[in-house]
């Protein structure tokens, strides 16, 4: 298997730890906008969400914040979805807001790769509840993403380091996640049906 060979080659042994570089995307997608006004939340978990990879045998460990990258990423992504939207600052209440989308973070499988790490896959989900007010479920649907090896590396690929790796390949999951996440926003029925009664509602 390529990777065998490989991967020995990309790695940079050291004992020490490293900040995985995940960025946020900047992502103008192209999708009918609802005239609707929304109040997004981002919950705790996904706001904070940090893990470390290791490599177990040694002290090598990767610190990787997925939280602050997936705020940032998806902060344009709901202004296009949406022709308003209030992003709620950490730890307010969503109160008096007529519809409120909250977001979480279901999956992360970037901190559970297993040694040699480079070409491992790593795997995220995201979910979202749309609800009338702090608490009455009008809907909820998700958005996942996978990214392999095979989608960075070529038999032509320079060497490339694990933060490299990690940070790539987490980057290419979130994107697909997010293409997923609309995809599913724009064809789930249930959702059509809100909006389509949503935007006949507005004032």
């Amino acid at each position: 298997m390529r990777l065998t060979v490989f991967a020995p080659v990309c790695i940079l042994l050291s004992s020490c730890a490293h900040t995985v570089p995940v960025e946020a995307l900047a992502l103008s997608p192209v999708i009918e906008q609802a005239p609707i006004a929304v109040t997004v939340v981002y919950d705790d978990a996904l706001r904070d969400f940090r893990c470390t990879a290791s490599k177990g045998y040694i002290a090598d460990e990767w610190l990787i914040e997925l939280g602050p990258a997936s705020v940032a990423t998806f902060t344009p992504v709901f202004h296009a979805m949406f022709a308003d939207i209030r992003v709620l600052p950490a730890g307010a209440a969503a109160t008096g807001d007529r519809y409120v989308v909250t977001l979480s973070l279901d999956e992360y499988t970037g901190c559970d790769v297993a040694w040699p790490i480079i070409g491992s896959p790593v795997a995220i989900a995201y979910s979202a509840r749309l609800t009338r007010g702090a608490d009455m479920l009008l809907e909820a649907w998700t958005g996942s993403g996978e990214s392999l090896a095979d989608d960075i590396i070529t038999d032509e690929s320079p060497a490339m380091n694990i933060d490299t790796y990690l940070a790539r390949l987490t980057t290419l999951a979130i994107r697909r996640a997010v293409a997923d996440f609309l995809w599913k926003f724009e064809e789930d029925e249930r959702v059509l049906a809100w909006k389509s009664a949503a935007i006949a509602d507005a004032p």
